[in-house]
C-alpha cells in the first residue's frame, strides 16, 4: 500500500528555519500550513513558515488547517481571523481534527489535486488550454482565491 505523500512537520520550531529551510523546502509542490484552534499563536506564526516556504519553493499552492476542530468548545481563533489570514495568502482553509481524522484525508487529497493543476498550469502548453474548474467546496471548507 501506497502511504501518501510524504510530509513531515516542525513543530513550530523556527530556529529550524535559519539553517535547515531550503533542503526542507525546495522541490515542495504545496503546503499544509496548521494552526491549533485552541492556540492563537500559532495562526500568528504561519505567516513567518509561508513566507519562508515561499523564499524557497516559490508560489506553490497553501493550504490552511485550522486543526483541534474536535475542540470546538475550547476554540481561541474567531473564523473571521482565519478568513482574513487566509484573504491575505490566498489560501483556502479546512478544518480538521487530528485526534478523530476529520478532514485530515481531504486536505491531503485536495492539496495533491491543487499542486499537479498549478504545476499542469506553470507549463508553457497550459497557456492555451481552458482554466481548470474550481475545486467544489466541501464541509468546513472556505475558500478565497
Amino acid at each position: 500500500n501506497y502511504p501518501g505523500p510524504p510530509s513531515f512537520s516542525t513543530f513550530g520550531r523556527l530556529a529550524f528555519a535559519g539553517r535547515d529551510r531550503d533542503p526542507f523546502f525546495a522541490g515542495a509542490a504545496g503546503i499544509l500550513a496548521v494552526a491549533d484552534l485552541t492556540r492563537p499563536e500559532t495562526l500568528d506564526g504561519l505567516a513567518r513558515w509561508l513566507d519562508l516556504a515561499e523564499s524557497v519553493a516559490g508560489d506553490v499552492p497553501a493550504i490552511v488547517l485550522a486543526n483541534k476542530a474536535d475542540l470546538r468548545e475550547h476554540a481561541r481563533i474567531e473564523e473571521d481571523a482565519i478568513l482574513a489570514f487566509c484573504e491575505l495568502y490566498r489560501a483556502p482553509y479546512l478544518e480538521t481534527s487530528a485526534r478523530t481524522g476529520e478532514n485530515v484525508e481531504r486536505a491531503f487529497a485536495t492539496l495533491a489535486e491543487t499542486a499537479v493543476r498549478a504545476s499542469l498550469e506553470r507549463r508553457p502548453e497550459a497557456a492555451a488550454a481552458p482554466p481548470a474548474e474550481d475545486l467544489a467546496p466541501g464541509p468546513r471548507v472556505r475558500t478565497h482565491l
